[in-house]
Parts: C-alpha cells; structure tokens; sequence
C-alpha cells in the first residue's frame, strides 16, 4: 500500500468528512416543515467534500508516472535511478 504524503490524506479525510456533515445536515432537514433551505445547504457541504476527494484523485493519479529526462520512458515517481537509461531524474 502507498503512503499518502500528509496534505492529500488530510485533504481526502476532510472530503470525506464533508461529505458525512452534509448528509447528516440532509437526514436532519427531512424532518422539518420545510427542509428545502437547510437541505439545499447539506448539498452544498456535501457536494463541497465530493469535490475535495475528486480533485484529490485527479491528483494522486497525476503523480505516480513521470517522464525520464534522457530517455523519455514513463517512470513510477519513487524510483531513484532510471532503469533504462541509468541517469538521475530529477523532479
């Protein structure tokens, strides 16, 4: 398993955090006598925590290939050495 570094795992856990208040902002509007203002708001956090994780995706998923300045061959990020051309890449 891959270690996150700190700012996307907290980034992730607080989508996802979002996303918990807003449902339960929902549930909690559904029993009122009119829950369209309150719900809309509960939407709005969750869509808010949604957007977080997605972009954080996106983001994680950008960063493990990267291209090898000599040889141009796609590399994971961790490696310290490229295996084909034996240079050091620098990112």
């Amino acid at each position: 398993m891959r270690v996150l570094p700190i700012g996307l795992a907290l980034a992730r856990s607080s989508g996802w955090l979002l996303v918990g208040i807003g449902l339960m902002v929902i549930i909690f509007a559904s029993r009122q006598i009119d829950p369209w203002p309150s719900a809309k708001m509960g939407a709005a956090i969750a869509g808010t925590g949604v957007g977080l994780i997605v972009a954080v995706l996106v983001r994680s998923l950008a960063q493990r290939q990267r291209q090898c300045l000599s040889c141009e061959r796609e590399l994971p990020t961790d490696v310290v050495e490229c295996p084909h051309c034996a240079t050091r890449p620098v990112w």
